[in-house]
């Protein structure tokens, strides 16, 4: 009997080739954690995305980080939600808790046809914990689809500590109720302007 080839992988379940958010922890900051957060450098990000077939990363500053620990030095870290939150009608008050996240002021900001959204991208960093209820997938899945899976970003987070590797959020991500279309358009979204 003639062997069959398995089908390729659709577009869906290869690996995308960016993760948008990425962070490099030195001894000096991973200190500041008191040991719950251990140092993690540029070499051992890079095997972790070779692992996972992900050629492109996008690094951010721990500095948001180190400004939970020292906000009197760093003021500009605890100023981050009120920056996405003046995007809502009703303020950083907002009053409907599923929705008192960036992600949630932003799709309804885009929704309301909010020109100051226009431009603007979401990376999925930490929504879909490999362990997350089903109603919290619901609504994170609800939620790529107001902002727009064309101005979605994958990104995996620290790969540090109890944070997925970027192998490991790819396949928490993919647990969503989203489609395999919705899958392969995130997956392909590269803001090559900010790699």
């Amino acid at each position: 009997m003639p062997r069959r080839s398995a089908p390729p992988p659709s577009a869906s379940q290869v690996a995308p080739p960016a993760d948008h958010h990425q962070h490099l922890f030195s001894p000096a900051l991973a200190a500041l954690y008191a040991g719950s957060l251990p140092a993690i450098t540029a070499e051992e990000v890079v095997g972790l995305l070779d692992a996972a077939g992900i050629s492109l990363a996008l690094v951010l500053s721990g500095a948001a980080q180190a400004g939970v620990f020292l906000e009197e030095l760093l003021p500009a870290a605890a100023a981050v939600p009120v920056q996405v939150a003046h995007l809502a009608d009703t303020g950083p008050g907002y009053d409907d808790p599923p929705a008192d996240t960036a992600m949630g002021v932003l799709a309804e900001a885009v929704e309301r046809g909010d020109p100051r959204t226009d431009r603007l991208w979401f990376d999925v960093a930490t929504i879909a914990p490999p362990a997350m209820w089903p109603p919290n997938a619901a609504l994170a899945a609800r939620r790529i689809r107001q902002v727009g899976v064309g101005r979605i970003l994958y990104g995996s987070d620290a790969a540090a500590g109890d944070n997925a590797r970027p192998r490991e959020g790819w396949a928490a991500f993919r647990r969503l109720p989203l489609d395999d279309d919705e899958f392969a358009r995130i997956a392909s979204n590269v803001a090559t302007h900010l790699l």
